[in-house]
Order: C-alpha cells, then structure tokens, then sequence
C-alpha cells in the first residue's frame, strides 16, 4: 500500500508539460513508459524505499518463524530462541539486519539506475 500512495502521488504531481510534450511529438507509450514516467515516479519511491524494504525483510522472516517453514532463517531463529541459545540468536539477528541493510542500499541503487542519478 505504501509504494502504491507513492506512485499514484507520483502520477498525480507529475510535470504536465512534460507528459503534454510527449503527446504532442506523439511519441509511443513503450518511450514514455521506458524514459518519462521512471523519471517522475523515482523520487517518490526513493522517499519510501528505506521503510519498505527493511519492512519486507523483517516481515518475511516472521512469517517463516510463524509457519516455521522448513530450511528457513525464521526456523532458526525459533529453535534459538526455545533453546535459550544467545549467541546464535544474536548472530542469526545480525545476518537478519545485514540482509535488510544490503537490500535496501541494492534497491536504492537501482531506483538511482532507473532515475537516471548515476553514481
């Protein structure tokens, strides 16, 4: 939901003259979906990328530790936690935290890439 506020803030506050001027050079909808709108919705997801991301990571391995699904970090992280095992429960937390970090710098270097803000 929060990615979808964001693009449709981004459509709605978008530049019109730009969009009116790739109408009216008639370019096709592939150029102004692969060069125009990326344009005027990276600045928004980039705003929303650092809570979503981490957010994701965190959720998806409390659903694991939930469903225990088989072979997971969730599991793990369970089975530390009933045997009392600090140390593994403390490590498999900073593996936890150093997956969110990694995603989220990998995710905002993409939207840079799609933005056209190269590095």
């Amino acid at each position: 939901p929060m990615v979808f506020y964001c693009c449709l803030n981004g459509f709605r506050n978008c530049n019109k003259n730009l969009v009116e001027l790739a109408n009216v050079f008639q370019l096709p909808n592939r150029v102004k979906l692969l060069y125009i709108w990326p344009n005027l919705i990276t600045p928004y997801l980039q705003s929303i990328s650092d809570s979503t991301v981490s957010l994701a990571i965190k959720s998806s391995v409390a659903s694991e530790l939930i469903g225990l699904t088989a072979n997971s970090i969730g599991l793990q992280f369970y089975y530390c936690k009933l045997n009392l095992q600090n140390a593994e429960l403390i490590c498999y937390t900073f593996i936890i935290v150093l997956a969110a970090y990694a995603l989220e710098k990998g995710v905002k270097r993409l939207l840079n890439v799609i933005g056209g803000y190269h590095d």
